[in-house]
């Protein structure tokens, strides 16, 4: 729409007041697959499901008996009671697979009370053997393996630990598991730290009790590399850390399982109200790279659509939360390009090369805060000296870089409409100046359309028709634009 005729008071005041605004106006913007995991309820949760484990390309878990149901690159089948242990391994109620020997080894509630650790061989005549290390005939649960099968880590709320279940590491020596020891007070609470899950050089449980974290369980991980021998544990080095979300919500979560041929991992969750299954897909190795959106008045911006792009295309993707927050999951080792977009601001751009994890670290946290600029709506700008001196009709170099703002912010918004009023000063009798306009608005037009689609909503006026603009020595042009939805 053109603007309504104003007096020269009203208009010199307009010129005041825009070029004070166009002067504070922040133009210049603050600055292999990846991993993205994404939470589903996909099976529904037998009454009690418990002691999740992976083996021989199946999803075991226990239910007063134990059910199983095969891995899957899509929709994972239900959890049906398991047919093909039931009857070499009775009472079993977590398997688990030592990559050392591939023997089978599975934990059962025994009629005296207690959880034993058994294994299984079909080499040998005496199939099922009861474990016995170092004394320890009992309470032995969930026991997991690194790479290599000669480090075990299990649960156990035998013998002196530092309360309820605690983690416990035995090594194999070539002839038998090695006595017991501890994890220490960095890993182990006065609570319950259960369900270890070898990741790589990483040790994944679930605890109730770790300090500094949300109450009710959630699942940690902590760096542990593979041993030869006892000595090469330094518990000191240890540094806990809980997995994000969406493995950790708001609700307990427990009983990580992950499936490395592909790449799949499993946990038991409640913060639906009530027990469910959930999955992700892709490699916990990772950077998590977070922050919040503002405005340039540092108020939050909800519902901003973030994205990770690796290589021209998606890795990642999410958006803002109602206070900002955004976090996004992704492979480490690479170069990215952080962009974020919302309706009416320019977009946002920054590279993040070469992102990579720490050692200590499974997930690598990188705090990247963005602030999103705007044009105003409804508020005319001024911009002045966008023609070259005199009677010329071509865009000065000045005019060029401040238009720059414009066309980006109608390319990034296409719901914007903006209405142009060209103006130049009274130095020559109208009937020149307005043809001087003219040719200066087609300049203007053919210049802008260059840059945007077709379709873009833009017009521009001949702004002497409706005011009256002193004469001046300078010959000194300017625009006013305004953006409306």
């Amino acid at each position: 729409m053109p603007f309504p005729l104003l007096s020269k008071t009203s208009l010199y005041a307009m010129k005041r007041a825009a070029l004070i605004l166009t002067l504070l106006l922040p133009f210049v913007l603050s600055a292999q697959t990846p991993f993205v995991t994404s939470s589903q309820r996909n099976i529904r949760l037998p009454q009690g499901l418990d002691n999740l484990s992976t083996t021989d390309n199946h999803l075991y878990g226990f239910n007063h008996l134990l059910v199983s149901t095969p891995i899957s690159l899509h929709t994972l089948p239900p959890l049906q009671p398991d047919t093909l242990w039931a009857n070499i391994i009775p009472n079993a109620d977590y398997i688990v697979r030592n990559p050392r020997d591939s023997i089978l080894y599975f934990t059962r509630s025994d009629p005296d009370g207690t959880t034993n650790l058994y294994t299984y061989d079909p080499q040998l005549f005496r199939k099922i053997h009861r474990i016995n290390i170092h004394g320890w005939q009992r309470d032995i649960c969930h026991p997991t393996f690194s790479a290599n099968g000669k480090m075990m880590v299990f649960t156990s709320m035998g013998k002196v630990g530092l309360g309820g279940y605690d983690l416990w590491c035995s090594l194999w020596n070539g002839h038998r598991w090695t006595r017991p020891i501890n994890l220490g007070n960095t890993i182990n609470t006065p609570g319950n730290e259960t369900s270890p899950v070898f990741y790589n050089d990483f040790l994944i449980f679930t605890s109730d009790s770790i300090p500094n974290s949300q109450t009710g369980k959630h699942i940690y991980s902590c760096f542990l590399r593979e041993a030869s021998s006892i000595d090469e544990i330094i518990f000191d080095t240890y540094t806990v850390q809980p997995l994000p979300y969406p493995i950790n919500g708001n609700g307990n979560d427990m009983n990580f399982a992950f499936h490395q041929p592909s790449s799949q991992g499993w946990w038991v969750s409640t913060r639906s109200g009530q027990k469910e299954l959930y999955t992700f897909t892709g490699q916990l190795d990772a950077v998590m790279v977070s922050g919040i959106v503002t405005d340039i008045h540092n108020q939050p911006l909800p519902h901003a659509t973030i994205k990770m792009i690796l290589h021209n295309r998606t890795a990642a993707t999410t958006t803002s939360d109602n206070n900002g927050h955004y976090q996004l999951l992704v492979l480490p080792n690479d170069d990215y390009l952080l962009q974020a977009s919302l309706n009416g601001y320019f977009n946002y751009e920054q590279e993040l090369p070469a992102i990579r994890t720490t050692e200590r670290l499974l997930i690598t946290p990188l705090s990247y805060n963005i602030q999103l600029t705007s044009l105003p709506l409804n508020q005319p700008i001024m911009l002045q000296d966008i023609f070259s001196q005199g009677t010329d009709i071509q865009l000065s170099p000045n005019g060029i870089n401040a238009l720059k703002p414009t066309i980006n912010f109608l390319r990034d918004n296409p719901q914007i409409r903006a209405s142009i009023s060209v103006y130049c000063d009274q130095t020559d009798d109208e009937t020149f100046n307005n043809i001087l306009i003219e040719r200066r608005i087609n300049t203007l037009q053919q210049y802008i359309h260059s840059y945007l689609p077709s379709d873009t909503q833009f017009s521009i006026l001949n702004g002497n028709t409706t005011e009256q603009i002193e004469p001046s020595n300078t010959g000194a042009n300017f625009i006013f634009i305004t953006f409306s939805k």
